[in-house]
């Protein structure tokens, strides 16, 4: 579910190139039943957004037509331009790319070509349409506040001797020693950070945790 809130994140922000304008909070996501598309997670962050959330029909992939186009558009136009790209399961070239020059490209194949090149069934670029609707998105008031939304869905956990487990990572503070065997809501606080807030019995205090282990996969994570 993070790597779905991610997503958003990505599609809600304004984007650093000034040519990638589209940008805003969406009044509905439309997805299929993947395991990430039902989580609470999802559910929750569209709840505090206020996006309407719906879920394809299982069966019927002619509702999903547009994302499946986009991803043939994706797989015809600009993955084949790509060294290391597979022809019948053998790279036609040998794989240089790193992922920040994949992004690179990708970012380029957006604004340069698919943002401009006439729609099949409008006939007008897609930048084009976006900019004539006069939408103004709606947008959060910080990208603080955006991670604050997407990715603070609390999650129930068990306080054990050595603190608590969330997202793969072990988090420790002295506050937690009263509460050890017992249950508190943990929530990772921002998607950059290294921390989450815990909230402690009936008052639902807040303590901020701080991260003792970095290894990933131990215990209880995500």
């Amino acid at each position: 579910a993070l790597n779905t809130a991610l997503a958003l994140r990505q599609a809600i922000w304004r984007k650093p190139n000034p040519e990638w304008i589209v940008s805003g909070i969406p009044e509905q996501l439309y997805v299929d039943n993947g395991s990430d598309f039902i989580s609470e997670h999802i559910e929750q962050a569209c709840i505090a957004l206020k996006i309407r959330l719906i879920h394809s029909l299982p069966g019927r992939p002619r509702g999903r037509g547009k994302i499946e186009r986009l991803f043939r558009t994706i797989n015809d136009m600009f993955l084949p331009d790509l060294p290391g790209h597979l022809i019948a399961g053998k790279p036609l070239s040998a794989p240089v790319l790193t992922l920040d020059e994949l992004r690179a490209r990708f970012e380029a194949f957006v604004c340069g070509v698919y943002h401009r090149r006439p729609h099949g069934s409008t006939g007008e670029p897609p930048i084009t349409r976006w900019q004539k609707g006069g939408f103004l998105p709606a947008m959060p008031d910080s990208l603080e506040q955006l991670d604050m939304l997407l990715v603070h869905v609390p999650k129930p956990r068990k306080v054990l001797r050595d603190g608590i487990r969330l997202m793969g990572r072990r988090y420790v503070e002295p506050t937690l020693a009263a509460f050890v065997g017992e249950q508190v809501e943990a929530a990772a606080f921002a998607i950059h950070r290294q921390r989450v807030d815990a909230a402690l019995g009936e008052g639902a205090t807040r303590v901020e945790l701080a991260a003792a282990f970095e290894h990933r996969g131990q215990g209880q994570g995500d």
